[in-house]
């Protein structure tokens, strides 16, 4: 997600993440954990949250040119994040497994997802590994 213009809307709105979160009814937590990608905002949320900062729905997935990697080493760090982040993301739904969110079905597909993903990273920073060597 595009966090350096949803900061700057929430600026201009007079928005920290606390009187975000009460606005949208969810924690702080929750929006620090889009923030730190380790959690996706679902598709209502994302509406709910451009709706209120004012943010074309186009744009929140827009990286500035400023954040693409400077070096080689940014990438691998970039893609070591998304291989942890996906890791969490498979333990979250793992203990949350019949709980608030997900049913057994929902968990285990959400898992499967999350596996591929990961799986599909490692892969990319290896060929990238070997291909640099």
């Amino acid at each position: 997600m595009n966090w350096a213009l949803i900061e700057r809307q929430m600026k201009k709105k007079h928005f920290t993440q606390i009187s975000l979160a009460k606005e949208m009814r969810i924690s702080r937590a929750t929006i620090s954990g889009w923030k730190s990608n380790l959690y996706t905002p679902t598709d209502e949320r994302l509406e709910e949250l451009c709706r209120i900062l004012d943010i074309d729905d186009s744009e929140i997935f827009m990286q500035p040119a400023s954040a693409a990697p400077k070096s080689n080493i940014d990438a691998r760090t970039e893609l070591l994040a998304a291989m942890l982040a996906l890791s969490k993301l498979e333990d979250t739904i793992a203990a949350d497994t019949g709980y608030v969110f997900f049913s057994p079905e929902e968990a285990e597909a959400l898992s499967l997802k999350a596996g591929e993903l990961r799986r599909l990273v490692f892969k990319v920073y290896s060929n990238k590994e070997a291909a640099e060597k």
